[in-house]
């Protein structure tokens, strides 16, 4: 039976290195996480959990010893943690990383891929969930909503020919309106039109010798006649013009078109390999209708006739020891449990709560192999079944407490920063939010709740569903995110009057000398409305606050970030050329130190500060520097780590 592959989360800024890794841990059999972001991958971990991380000691906006902190602090307090690098390859360090990560290993680059496999194999979980495929996941993924089983499909870009019955009624079910759009590798096009839970049309370009076909077939026309009049009046409306002109019966129209759109999807369900596409539409209009009463006997006449026993095999094996369990959809007069096809497991139905898998209907030889696979089929498609998965959010006790964070963390967001805390962009535009609020459905919606799950343990999960609902739906209505664009503006506008007010009062600690105060005070400004004017502050703050003292690698790092990412109008500001004097002041380098004072004086000459720093600046040669300002934060890092080492 096939096995999920377990998530292994690397997270390295060389992309080169990044992905020879994730080449060779796919080799392994398992799902790579992969990012060169620490703050991306972070957010997609709140999503999509790993089972095992890989991570790089130097990061860009975040160091690797940090990042792996805040995923413990997020909930992953017992993720095996490997931590690499090829910058630091000093014993005590690694120690000091180990310690600080509570990481299993420290591995320098290069390494011996043979023990990067050990370590991920010896530190995955002993069992492992059910895999699922993107279409088979619809057998066990508890999708209710229409339109999340919508946007779930969206993400399916290629389809076999033997997986189309499934997508139509998946599509139709959800009464979409619309077209399906087809394409093979002579990127020839089939397009099936559907309203409302029928199916209007299936048109391709061997539509009009099919209808002709059947025209004949019908012998209201001989093909002399039938030729002229295609000749004349072309395919547009050949049945109509004639009916119009008396050659074919009005009654013959939808026995035509219902035998052209069965004959192309005989054609269609087949082992071809499709590129798939569903486009939405609401002005669909048709004079014909192959309506949903005829329809779920026509896809069982395509799955007994059409598709292979071999196939369905492969399609369930990853649910077939799964438990089958009544669907949301079963109701003991639907029109699927009176099928021929459905009889021979029928008495499954009475006994769905008795644990009967799909295995053990096999094995045990109570049905015919080929049957059971083509009526499970007929029955999973309509959802009259499904297949319970263990695979709960829930798993162990520590998962309450990282989901009671959750809820408290969400609970005090705003619709637009709660799709951020998951990683959404500046923007946050609504099609953003309807995806983003598909994967979240796959982990947090209650019905992913396994039996035994606790009242406390539902009503929790209940709640955070019930947050980001609410939040999708502000987000994705045009009026309700007005309205909350609106509210948001005169708060933002609040926010920045009392983080003014603030930032004024750590400005004035800051000039007075008192560090440790103006700190707490320009960081509480900026944490409350995120300037520049107070990032540099902090930075000026800090730098002023741990002069003479031990060097701080981290808060090195924050200062050259913000000092890189400086606009050039923020660059033209005495405060930014007196921090960067500060920082390579910091770094040994007084004749450029001298001159970051100087422009900050000439930006404003009564900028005392500079002045300060000047007069007290050593005088003499200039000290060997490191050119700190210059390097990478690697590079950085690794300079004063050998200082102190030393």
């Amino acid at each position: 039976m096939n096995e999920q592959k377990f998530n292994v989360l690397i997270v390295d800024d060389d992309k080169g290195y990044l992905e020879s890794l994730v080449r060779t841990v796919e080799a392994a059999g398992h799902s790579v996480m992969a990012f060169t972001d620490p703050i991306v991958a972070l957010n997609k971990v709140k999503i999509n959990a790993p089972n095992i991380a890989l991570v790089d000691c130097m990061l860009p906006k975040k160091n690797g010893i940090d990042f792996v902190s805040e995923l413990r602090s997020i909930g992953f307090e017992n993720i095996p943690v490997i931590m690499m690098s090829g910058v630091f390859k000093d014993k005590s360090y690694a120690q000091k990383a180990k310690a600080k990560t509570q990481a299993i290993e420290f591995l320098t680059k290069p390494f011996d891929l043979d023990t990067l496999h050990a370590l991920i194999n010896e530190n995955l979980p002993k069992s492992r969930d059910h895999s699922e495929a993107p279409l088979s996941s619809f057998l066990i993924e508890k999708l209710d909503s229409a339109r999340l089983r919508l946007d779930a499909l969206n993400e399916v870009n290629e389809i076999s020919g033997y997986d189309l019955p499934f997508v139509i009624n998946i599509l139709l079910e959800g009464e979409n309106n619309g077209c399906i759009n087809l394409y093979d590798k002579e990127n020839k096009n089939f397009k099936i039109h559907i309203s409302g839970g029928n199916i209007l049309s299936l048109l391709s370009d061997e539509t009009s010798n099919i209808v002709m076909s059947q025209i004949l077939k019908s012998k209201s026309i001989d093909e002399e006649e039938l030729s002229s009049i295609f000749s004349q009046e072309g395919h547009g409306d050949l049945l109509h013009n004639l009916v119009s002109h008396s050659y074919l019966s009005p009654h013959m129209l939808p026995i035509i078109k219902t035998e052209q759109i069965l004959v192309e999807l005989k054609k269609l369900v087949s082992n071809k390999k499709f590129k798939f596409k569903f486009t939405q539409s609401d002005d669909v209009q048709s004079n014909f209708a192959i309506k949903s009463n005829f329809i779920i006997p026509l896809l069982s006449e395509l799955i007994d006739k059409q598709v292979p026993v071999s196939w369905l095999e492969h399609f369930y094996s990853s649910c077939e020891s799964l438990p089958i369990q009544l669907g949301p959809h079963y109701r003991p007069s639907h029109q699927a449990l009176s099928l021929e096809s459905v009889k021979p497991v029928i008495s499954l139905i009475d006994n769905a709560d008795k644990g009967e898998t799909l295995e053990s209907l096999i094995e045990g030889k109570k049905y015919d192999k080929d049957k059971v696979y083509k009526a499970i089929h007929m029955l999973a498609i309509h959802r009259i079944i499904v297949f319970e998965t263990e695979g709960s959010i829930i798993k162990v006790e520590g998962d309450m407490m990282r989901l009671q964070d959750l809820f408290e963390t969400l609970s005090m967001k705003n619709p637009l920063e709660v799709f951020k805390y998951f990683g959404a962009s500046e923007m946050v535009s609504s099609v953003e939010v309807g995806k983003l609020y598909r994967e979240l459905a796959k982990t947090y919606h209650p019905d992913k709740l396994k039996k035994g799950t606790t009242a406390e343990q539902k009503n929790l999960v209940g709640e955070i569903f019930k947050l980001l609902t609410g939040a999708h739906n502000i987000l994705t209505n045009t009026k309700k995110r007005e309205e909350f664009a609106s509210q948001l503006k005169k708060k933002d506008a609040e926010k920045q009057m009392k983080s003014e007010a603030i930032l004024e009062d750590g400005i004035v600690e800051l000039k007075r000398g008192k560090y440790d105060s103006a700190v707490i005070l320009l960081e509480i400004a900026g944490d409350l409305y995120k300037t520049f004017y107070a990032k540099i502050h902090v930075c000026w703050a800090k730098l002023k606050q741990t002069e003479g003292g031990d060097e701080d690698p981290t808060l090195l790092a924050f200062v050259k970030n913000v000092l890189d990412n400086a606009s050039s109008e923020d660059r033209r500001s005495p405060e930014y050329h007196h921090v960067l004097g500060l920082f390579r002041k910091r770094d040994g380098d007084m004749i450029s130190a001298k001159s970051c004072f100087e422009r900050a004086l000439s930006y404003d000459g009564g900028f005392i500060e500079s002045r300060r720093e000047l007069a007290n600046l050593p005088q003499g040669p200039k000290k060997e520097s490191s050119s700190i300002f210059k390097k990478d934060i690697g590079s950085v890092l690794g300079d004063i780590f050998k200082k102190k080492s030393s």
